[in-house]
Protein backbone atom coordinates (compact mmCIF):
# COMPACT_ATOMS: atom_id res chain seq x y z
CA UNK A 1 0.00 0.00 0.00
CA UNK A 2 1.32 3.42 -0.88
CA UNK A 3 0.21 6.71 0.64
CA UNK A 4 -0.12 9.31 -2.13
CA UNK A 5 -1.66 12.14 -0.12
CA UNK A 6 -2.90 12.81 3.41
CA UNK A 7 -4.94 15.72 4.74
CA UNK A 8 -4.95 15.55 8.54
CA UNK A 9 -7.56 18.32 8.81
CA UNK A 10 -10.22 16.33 6.90
CA UNK A 11 -9.08 12.74 7.55
CA UNK A 12 -8.56 12.20 3.80
CA UNK A 13 -6.05 9.56 2.65
CA UNK A 14 -5.32 8.83 -1.03
CA UNK A 15 -3.89 5.32 -1.27
CA UNK A 16 -2.66 3.00 -4.01
CA UNK A 17 -3.57 -0.66 -3.45
CA UNK A 18 -0.52 -2.68 -4.48
CA UNK A 19 -0.96 -6.19 -3.04
CA UNK A 20 -3.75 -8.65 -2.26
CA UNK A 21 -3.18 -7.84 1.43
CA UNK A 22 -3.97 -4.19 0.69
CA UNK A 23 -7.43 -5.29 -0.45
CA UNK A 24 -7.94 -7.06 2.87
CA UNK A 25 -6.77 -3.92 4.68
CA UNK A 26 -8.99 -1.49 2.77
CA UNK A 27 -11.99 -3.75 3.45
CA UNK A 28 -11.28 -3.40 7.18
CA UNK A 29 -10.47 0.31 7.09
CA UNK A 30 -13.71 1.36 5.38
CA UNK A 31 -16.77 1.39 7.63
CA UNK A 32 -20.34 2.53 7.06
CA UNK A 33 -20.45 6.32 6.84
CA UNK A 34 -16.90 6.72 5.50
CA UNK A 35 -16.44 8.47 2.16
CA UNK A 36 -14.72 6.38 -0.51
CA UNK A 37 -13.73 7.68 -3.92
CA UNK A 38 -12.29 5.87 -6.93
CA UNK A 39 -12.28 5.78 -10.70
CA UNK A 40 -15.22 3.75 -11.97
CA UNK A 41 -17.65 3.46 -14.87
CA UNK A 42 -21.30 4.47 -14.90
CA UNK A 43 -23.97 4.66 -17.59
CA UNK A 44 -24.15 8.07 -19.23
CA UNK A 45 -27.36 9.85 -18.17
CA UNK A 46 -27.02 12.16 -21.19
CA UNK A 47 -27.76 9.33 -23.62
CA UNK A 48 -31.00 9.82 -25.61
CA UNK A 49 -34.09 8.79 -23.58
CA UNK A 50 -35.19 6.25 -26.21
CA UNK A 51 -31.97 4.21 -25.72
CA UNK A 52 -32.42 1.29 -23.32
CA UNK A 53 -30.46 1.60 -20.08
CA UNK A 54 -28.41 -1.53 -20.80
CA UNK A 55 -27.25 -0.05 -24.11
CA UNK A 56 -26.22 3.37 -22.85
CA UNK A 57 -22.53 4.11 -23.09
CA UNK A 58 -20.58 3.71 -19.87
CA UNK A 59 -18.26 6.58 -18.99
CA UNK A 60 -15.17 6.45 -16.81
CA UNK A 61 -15.63 8.93 -13.96
CA UNK A 62 -14.33 9.56 -10.45
CA UNK A 63 -17.13 9.05 -7.93
CA UNK A 64 -17.25 9.29 -4.15
CA UNK A 65 -19.80 7.21 -2.26
CA UNK A 66 -20.80 7.19 1.40
CA UNK A 67 -20.10 3.56 2.31
CA UNK A 68 -23.06 1.48 3.39
CA UNK A 69 -21.72 -1.98 2.60
CA UNK A 70 -18.15 -3.30 2.14
CA UNK A 71 -17.49 -6.78 0.73
CA UNK A 72 -14.07 -8.44 0.52
CA UNK A 73 -13.73 -11.14 -2.15
CA UNK A 74 -10.36 -12.75 -1.43
CA UNK A 75 -10.39 -15.42 -4.12
CA UNK A 76 -11.38 -13.07 -6.94
CA UNK A 77 -9.14 -10.35 -5.48
CA UNK A 78 -11.42 -7.35 -5.23
CA UNK A 79 -13.35 -5.25 -2.74
CA UNK A 80 -16.83 -3.84 -3.40
CA UNK A 81 -17.93 -0.64 -1.65
CA UNK A 82 -21.61 0.27 -2.11
CA UNK A 83 -23.40 3.45 -1.14
CA UNK A 84 -25.04 6.64 -2.40
CA UNK A 85 -22.98 8.94 -4.63
CA UNK A 86 -22.00 12.12 -2.76
CA UNK A 87 -19.46 13.55 -5.24
CA UNK A 88 -19.33 13.12 -9.01
CA UNK A 89 -20.40 14.64 -12.32
CA UNK A 90 -23.94 13.19 -12.19
CA UNK A 91 -26.39 10.88 -10.38
CA UNK A 92 -25.82 12.40 -6.92
CA UNK A 93 -27.81 10.49 -4.30
CA UNK A 94 -28.14 7.35 -6.43
CA UNK A 95 -26.43 4.16 -5.33
CA UNK A 96 -23.25 2.89 -6.93
CA UNK A 97 -20.73 0.12 -6.24
CA UNK A 98 -17.00 0.80 -6.47
CA UNK A 99 -15.07 -2.31 -7.47
CA UNK A 100 -11.50 -2.03 -6.13
CA UNK A 101 -8.60 -4.26 -7.15
CA UNK A 102 -4.79 -4.29 -7.09
CA UNK A 103 -3.28 -1.21 -8.73
CA UNK A 104 -6.28 1.03 -8.04
CA UNK A 105 -6.10 4.37 -6.30
CA UNK A 106 -8.71 5.00 -3.63
CA UNK A 107 -9.52 8.04 -1.51
CA UNK A 108 -10.80 7.27 1.99
CA UNK A 109 -12.12 10.08 4.19
CA UNK A 110 -12.98 9.23 7.79
CA UNK A 111 -14.08 11.75 10.41
CA UNK A 112 -11.75 10.02 12.90
CA UNK A 113 -9.12 7.33 12.41
CA UNK A 114 -9.14 4.91 15.35
CA UNK A 115 -6.00 3.33 16.79
CA UNK A 116 -6.96 0.10 15.00
CA UNK A 117 -7.37 1.96 11.69
CA UNK A 118 -3.93 3.54 12.09
CA UNK A 119 -2.37 0.15 12.91
CA UNK A 120 -3.84 -1.46 9.78
CA UNK A 121 -2.76 1.52 7.66
CA UNK A 122 0.79 1.62 9.03
CA UNK A 123 1.15 -2.15 8.59
CA UNK A 124 0.27 -1.73 4.92
CA UNK A 125 2.55 1.27 4.42
CA UNK A 126 5.48 -0.49 6.15
CA UNK A 127 4.73 -3.73 4.30
CA UNK A 128 4.90 -5.60 7.59
CA UNK A 129 3.12 -8.91 7.91
CA UNK A 130 3.44 -9.78 4.22
CA UNK A 131 5.43 -13.03 4.16
CA UNK A 132 4.49 -15.59 1.52
CA UNK A 133 3.75 -19.09 2.79
CA UNK A 134 2.97 -22.01 0.50
CA UNK A 135 0.57 -24.51 2.08
CA UNK A 136 0.04 -27.97 0.59
CA UNK A 137 -2.75 -30.22 1.86
CA UNK A 138 -1.62 -33.60 0.53
CA UNK A 139 -3.30 -36.99 0.19
CA UNK A 140 -2.78 -39.85 -2.24
CA UNK A 141 -4.10 -38.68 -5.57
CA UNK A 142 -5.65 -35.45 -4.25
CA UNK A 143 -3.70 -32.36 -3.14
CA UNK A 144 -4.41 -28.66 -2.93
CA UNK A 145 -1.83 -25.87 -2.85
CA UNK A 146 -2.60 -22.33 -1.70
CA UNK A 147 -0.39 -19.31 -1.18
CA UNK A 148 -0.84 -17.23 1.97
CA UNK A 149 0.48 -13.79 1.08
CA UNK A 150 0.21 -11.44 4.00
CA UNK A 151 -3.53 -11.23 4.66
CA UNK A 152 -4.73 -12.96 1.49
CA UNK A 153 -5.25 -16.57 0.39
CA UNK A 154 -4.47 -17.33 -3.26
CA UNK A 155 -5.36 -20.72 -4.75
CA UNK A 156 -2.39 -22.17 -6.65
CA UNK A 157 -3.45 -25.57 -7.95
CA UNK A 158 -5.57 -28.63 -7.19
CA UNK A 159 -3.68 -31.79 -8.17
CA UNK A 160 -5.95 -34.80 -8.73
CA UNK A 161 -4.65 -38.06 -10.18
CA UNK A 162 -5.98 -41.62 -10.29
CA UNK A 163 -3.79 -44.07 -8.39
CA UNK A 164 -4.32 -47.81 -8.59
CA UNK A 165 -5.65 -49.32 -5.36
CA UNK A 166 -4.35 -52.12 -3.15
CA UNK A 167 -5.86 -54.87 -5.26
CA UNK A 168 -3.60 -53.70 -8.11
CA UNK A 169 -0.34 -54.16 -6.22
CA UNK A 170 2.75 -54.22 -8.31
CA UNK A 171 4.17 -52.17 -11.12
CA UNK A 172 1.10 -50.03 -12.05
CA UNK A 173 0.34 -48.90 -8.49
CA UNK A 174 4.00 -48.10 -7.90
CA UNK A 175 4.21 -46.18 -11.19
CA UNK A 176 1.07 -44.17 -10.32
CA UNK A 177 2.40 -43.29 -6.86
CA UNK A 178 5.85 -42.44 -8.21
CA UNK A 179 4.44 -40.20 -10.96
CA UNK A 180 2.13 -38.47 -8.48
CA UNK A 181 4.94 -37.81 -5.99
CA UNK A 182 7.25 -36.52 -8.74
CA UNK A 183 4.56 -34.12 -10.02
CA UNK A 184 3.77 -32.90 -6.50
CA UNK A 185 7.46 -32.35 -5.67
CA UNK A 186 7.96 -30.38 -8.87
CA UNK A 187 4.99 -28.15 -7.99
CA UNK A 188 6.35 -27.62 -4.47
CA UNK A 189 9.83 -26.77 -5.82
CA UNK A 190 8.46 -24.33 -8.39
CA UNK A 191 5.86 -22.61 -6.24
CA UNK A 192 7.91 -22.71 -3.02
CA UNK A 193 10.97 -21.02 -4.55
CA UNK A 194 9.68 -17.53 -3.70
CA UNK A 195 8.00 -18.47 -0.41
CA UNK A 196 9.17 -17.57 3.07
CA UNK A 197 8.08 -21.04 4.24
CA UNK A 198 6.41 -24.18 2.89
CA UNK A 199 3.89 -26.11 5.00
CA UNK A 200 2.92 -29.65 4.00
CA UNK A 201 -0.02 -31.23 5.82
Amino acid sequence: MRLLHRDASTGLHRLRLETPSDLWRIARLVRPGDLVGASTTRRDPEAPPDVAGAERTRRRVFLTVRAEQVEFHGFSKHVRVTGPIVEGPFDLGRHHTLDLSEGDEVVVTKPAWSAGDRTILEEGLDRKGDPTILVAAVDWGDSSLVRLRGRSIEPVVDLRRTISGKRYEGSQAEKDRGAYIAELLELLRREGAGATAVVIA
